[in-house]
Formats: structure tokens, C-alpha cells, sequence
């Protein structure tokens, strides 16, 4: 079973997401992204080539898992969609779960050496 006060959550986390066409508008913004980078290498002549290999990204920090976990895997299906190899999703709170969802990569500094001094 699960709770049914995260499941709505979730749901209304994946309407929000699919109402809003986040999805399309992250795939128009790679594409964009895409044209600037090849504008760039033409301003550039000694750069021959422009690979986009991946994608970083966190999920999202209210810490509701089951939205990390929808976001998450939307993510991982915009990395294949886009034909990226590199997926970067995870740090060190969520790590686990971002490689549950397929993330080929994640960042887990703080779990290593602890949280980082306060700026002065």
C-alpha cells in the first residue's frame, strides 16, 4: 500500500508536468540549444565540432520522493528521446533513487566530505 496523500501528490505533480508541456518545452530549449551551439561554432573556427553528450540536472528539492521519482524518470525518458548517453541526475540525498531511474551519473559530494562551510 501506499499513502494516499503522496499518491495524490504525485498525480497532481504529473499534471502540472504534463498541463504546462514541460516536456515539449524542454524539448524546444534543446533544440534551440542545439542551433546556438552550431551559430557558436561557426563564429569559431577552430572549433570543428559540438557534442552534446547528456544532461545534468537535480530533481526537485521539496524532498517528496514520489515527485524526485516522476521527475526523475521523465528525465531519464528526455535523455533517450534526445538520443543523450550521459544522464546526471542525483546528489547526494537522492542518489540512490536517481540510479534506480536510470541516471548514469550523480553527485554525491556531500556525502563524501560533508556539507560545505557557510560562505562568509
Amino acid at each position: 500500500g501506499g499513502n494516499p496523500i503522496a499518491a495524490a501528490a504525485g498525480i497532481a505533480a504529473i499534471r502540472m508536468i504534463e498541463d504546462e508541456g514541460l516536456l515539449e518545452h524542454v524539448t524546444r530549449a534543446a533544440e534551440l540549444f542545439r542551433t546556438r551551439l552550431e551559430a557558436l561554432k561557426e563564429r569559431c573556427p577552430g572549433v570543428r565540432a559540438v557534442r552534446v553528450l547528456g544532461l545534468m540536472t537535480i530533481g526537485p528539492t521539496d524532498g517528496e520522493p514520489a515527485l524526485t521519482e516522476t521527475s526523475f524518470r521523465r528525465l531519464r525518458r528526455l535523455c533517450d528521446a534526445q538520443g543523450l548517453g550521459i544522464c546526471s541526475m542525483g546528489m547526494s540525498g537522492d542518489f540512490e533513487l536517481a540510479v534506480s531511474c536510470g541516471s548514469t551519473m550523480v553527485r554525491v559530494g556531500t556525502a563524501i566530505f560533508g556539507e560545505r562551510p557557510p560562505k562568509r
